[in-house]
């Protein structure tokens, strides 16, 4: 109710601004159920969502759009390519569609990919990096986000900027923390093969 319409209106104008002003415009539909207890739960949340990702040239976090509320969707790997495309058709005006996949094989041990979608390119995987050994996961979705950013605007490719993110990310997993540290130079070797070991 009032607080959150009011912080969506804001949101959307400067999104909407942004926009006018020839700006790439993303958005992460970050649902936390703590933040919309007592604003309309997950109905509000999905109605806000909705609304900003429609400004958005980028979507990070886009399988949060999957499925008829926040959270509903539980997308297995064999899936995503579908739901990707069922979040494209809620955004005719979205250019990038992007997600982490992650696998946890045990609380240290994640297994560790992303997706993307673009009108130009269909659906395309990021690369897989299996077995990663996690320090601290807190983080790893906004350094996938920065990654894929980073990415986007130096104009690699969908698959290129997936991997910059998917790279980014994984290393932020093994800093202590929850800011990456990494260079440019270290997320270009991982994605050359170098490897993501735990560093402190």
């Amino acid at each position: 109710a009032g607080l959150s319409d009011t912080t969506v209106d804001v949101a959307d104008e400067a999104m909407a601004a942004a926009r006018r002003h020839g700006l790439t415009v993303s958005y992460d539909p970050n649902y936390r159920p703590s933040l919309w207890a007592g604003r309309g739960g997950a109905d509000a949340a999905r109605e806000a969502d909705l609304r900003l990702a429609r400004q958005a040239d980028v979507v990070v976090g886009a399988l949060g759009l999957a499925g008829t509320y926040p959270g509903q969707a539980r997308v297995g790997a064999a899936e995503v390519a579908d739901a990707l495309a069922e979040v494209a058709g809620l955004l005719p005006q979205t250019k990038v569609l992007a997600t982490t996949l992650r696998e946890v094989p045990s609380a240290g041990v994640n297994d560790w990919s992303s997706a993307g979608w673009s009108a130009e390119t269909g659906f395309v995987t990021g690369p897989r990096m299996p077995g990663l050994q996690v320090l601290d996961r807190i983080g790893s979705g906004d350094g996938f986000a920065a990654g894929l950013i980073h990415g986007l605007l130096a104009d690699a490719d969908l698959e290129r900027a997936l991997a910059y993110g998917t790279a980014h990310g994984a290393l932020t997993m093994t800093t202590p923390g929850d800011v990456s540290m990494a260079t440019l130079a270290e997320v270009e070797a991982l994605i050359a093969g170098a490897s993501a070991a735990v560093r402190r």
